[in-house]
């Protein structure tokens, strides 16, 4: 027994030696501690060392100390907010929101008449009637009152939504017929619009819409189509840049007759004529020749050639395009071009050309400058400009001009009311001196010049007040003029 007890000391005593057995975090963690402890005089060793400052110097490096670090905690300035987005992208999808909700109300309001109309083919009282169907609509409002309201928070939206433009108003084509394709498109748009302004508008009437917003979108409306028109404007001016371009043919020999020289004006008579290539003309004219040179040209026009140029604006003949829109023959003799004054003759045939009186008015404002090339851009479409009737309408003419010249009359009448004032006491007082020296009867001449100044300023007197009431007259007509004038 005693022998098992001091086993079991001695198992005891070695176990309390032996390590325990640790799980896998436990070792992780003792592994790394270890490792630290291996490191940290190896730290000591390696630390440099720090230079012993003055006390002067240590107030300074704290300070540069609390700037870096004010520095570093200051945070970074905010990015600059986003650009607002617009609700719809375009003012097709607009006013496709305005008609989508105005179309989820007319069921509801469809189903309202028809239970009115069920009310009304009932039997019972009017009053009971009426209560019924008072009942209805205040239950119809509260139900429709919040598609209502997006409807007309819709409708007077401020922002100015431009139309679908999809990149037609650059100018980015080589070909005229490409900017007249893009014109046919705005028409449509214009087209499809007043359309849609007529849907709209009865639709918004059956709604009960107020007149303000319906007005209101009318004009937002009229501005989309007031851009499309500007649109078909800016698409004629880019054709009109292209159109206006004057070509070149190439330098060549042309079918060309001289006529006789004459001496006495040193000059040539010449015909010159092309009338079956891409750019068809008849030219007559004359040519400056010096005397010396007309003897070795004789009549000859072996070393004469031209070239023409023309506008870049084309008629259809046949299916192909030709250029018959000549401006100016530029003629050489050997390499030298001459001076030359003449004109280009209509082609024969091609007057009766369906489209040709067209073209060829056209052509003539492009040579003489009457349609000139105005320097716009996408802006002038897109800008947002007034519509509807114009502000001086005869009315409102008729309006300010019977304002005007009633204020006008007034203001004279007034005026003549104190000349009325000044003479009339100038009067009296002529009337006094007169009547003094008639009294007396001493200074008769001086009683006759009084009496006559008496009777002019009378006359004056008379005058002043005959203007002054036809201008209260005239003012209080005017007056009225433009008041009733809003009646009608």
């Amino acid at each position: 027994m005693a022998f098992l007890v001091l086993l079991l000391l001695c198992g005891f005593s070695l176990a309390a030696q032996e390590p325990i057995p640790q799980g896998f975090a436990a070792q992780l963690k003792a592994a790394q501690q270890a490792k630290q402890q291996a490191q940290q005089p190896q730290q000591a060793q390696e630390a440099p060392q720090v230079p012993q400052l003055g006390p002067s110097a240590l107030p300074a490096q704290a300070d540069s100390a609390k700037v870096e670090e004010k520095k570093a905690e200051a945070p970074p300035p905010p990015p600059p907010p986003p650009p607002k987005k617009s609700l719809y992208p375009s003012y097709e999808a607009y006013l496709d929101s305005i008609e989508l909700i105005a179309k989820s109300l007319m069921p509801a309001r469809i189903t309202l008449d028809s239970m009115k109309s069920v009310i009304n083919a009932e039997f019972g009282t009017e009053k009971n009637k009426q209560l019924k169907i008072t009942s209805l609509e205040k239950q119809h409002e509260a139900k429709e009152k919040k598609v209502k309201d997006k409807l007309t928070s819709t409708i007077r939206l401020s922002e100015d939504i431009q139309p679908e433009w999809n990149g037609l108003l650059q100018q980015n084509e080589k070909e005229v017929s490409e900017y007249q394709k893009r014109i046919e498109k705005f028409k449509e748009k214009i087209t499809d619009m007043n359309a849609m302004r007529a849907r709209i508008k009865s639709l918004l009437v059956k709604l009960n819409v107020d007149d303000s917003d319906i007005d209101a979108l009318e004009k937002k409306n009229m501005l989309y189509v007031k851009r499309m028109e500007r649109a078909c404007e800016l698409m004629q001016n880019y054709m009109l840049k292209e159109q206006s371009q004057v070509l070149s043919t190439e330098r060549k020999k042309f079918d060309m007759s001289l006529g006789e020289y004459d001496a006495e004006k040193e000059e040539y008579q010449i015909k010159i004529r092309d009338i079956i290539s891409t750019v068809p003309f008849d030219y007559q004219g004359i040519i400056k020749i010096k005397p010396r040179l007309a003897e070795i040209i004789d009549n000859e026009v072996d070393d004469f050639t031209a070239k023409i140029d023309y506008v870049n604006y084309p008629f259809m003949l046949d299916g192909s395009l030709v250029y018959p829109g000549a401006k100016k023959a530029h003629i050489y003799y050997e390499n030298n071009e001459v001076t030359s004054v003449g004109t280009f003759k209509n082609i024969d045939g091609y007057d009766w050309r369906e489209g040709y009186m067209e073209w060829a008015l056209r052509v003539d404002s492009l040579l003489s400058g009457k349609l000139k090339y105005r320097n716009l851009d996408s802006s002038y479409a897109m800008k947002k400009v007034r519509v509807g009737p114009p502000f001086w309408t005869g009315p409102r003419i008729f309006r300010a001009t019977a304002f005007a010249l009633s204020a006008v009359s007034l203001g004279l009448g007034y005026w003549q009311d104190t000349q009325v004032k000044t003479k009339t006491k100038r009067a009296n007082e002529l009337y006094g001196e007169t009547l003094k020296l008639a009294t007396e009867g001493k200074d008769v001449d001086g009683y006759r010049e009084k009496a006559k100044d008496y009777d002019n300023e009378l006359s004056n007197l008379q005058v002043s007040q005959l203007a002054r009431n036809g201008f209260y007259i005239s003012a209080g007509t005017f007056g009225v003029a433009g008041i009733v004038s809003f009646f009608f």
